[in-house]
């Protein structure tokens, strides 16, 4: 939903534009940063790109005034990388006839996956190495499986069902690749392991470190906690996913 801007609105989004040069490493993305319009709007996941019109809307939770928050810039930057891959999601929707909705999403979210490894490339090359924690993007695990269980866990793949699931030529419904919990508690707690588990992968910094022993200690008292014995078949299956460099398939 659209709002319309202040001049603290216009003063954030510009100090936002500015903050955004550093980090675009190429022609492709200082050309897209130059004519790309930033707007202001109530974002689900904090922000959202327009391909059509070369727009990015930002929530505004993610400015302090006019001044942008890290996560403003971090995911300014993933949808300035999204656009760039313009062309690959245009690809995927025209062949939408030809796929079934778990085919499509899962193919979706990889591009995204994509876009988030680039981003985390960009960010851990410009930025010193305290300022990552505030950057969650660097973090991005190198486990595609890992990132679309979250993805499916925070309803971003069914929100993307939901946006294409009239241009399907049959009437199944997405799936995923898991059966999410009925509870609410049950889907934060996996939320909250597989992000864990993720910056257990970082084991060259604090954080990293930390998030091992975090996800050990909570692992075990969900598992020994009957309350939550149906969660054991989820954790044994994030148990059994072993995160491997990717390559990154640069579609800029």
């Amino acid at each position: 939903m659209s709002i319309s801007p202040t001049n603290t609105h216009r003063a954030a989004l510009k100090n936002l534009k500015d903050s955004l040069y550093p980090f675009a490493e190429n022609d492709k993305l200082k050309d897209l940063l130059n004519r790309v319009e930033f707007t202001v709007a109530k974002c689900g996941f904090g922000a959202s790109a327009n391909p059509a019109h070369d727009t990015i809307a930002l929530d505004p939770s993610l400015f302090q005034g006019a001044t942008p928050s890290s996560f403003a810039v971090e995911s300014a930057l993933f949808e300035l990388v999204n656009l760039s891959q313009k062309s690959y999601f245009q690809s995927l929707v025209n062949r939408i006839d030809k796929l079934d909705p778990d085919e499509f999403v899962k193919d979706y979210e990889h591009i995204e996956y994509q876009t988030a490894l680039i981003c985390k490339r960009i960010l851990q090359k410009k930025l010193a190495p305290d300022q990552w924690d505030a950057y969650p993007l660097v973090y991005t695990t190198d486990s595609f499986q890992l990132h679309y269980l979250i993805q499916q866990l925070s309803g971003h793949s069914q929100k993307i069902y939901e946006r294409y699931k009239d241009r399907f030529s049959t009437n199944e419904t997405y799936c995923g690749s898991w059966q999410m919990p009925a509870e609410e508690e049950d889907r934060q707690i996996l939320i909250e392991l597989l992000s864990l588990k993720i910056g257990s992968e970082f084991q060259d910094t604090g954080f990293g470190k930390n998030a091992e022993a975090s996800y050990k200690q909570m692992k075990n008292g969900v598992l020994n906690n009957p309350y939550y014995s149906n969660l054991t078949a989820y954790i044994q299956k994030i148990e059994s996913i072993t995160p491997h460099p990717p390559q990154i398939k640069n579609h800029q």
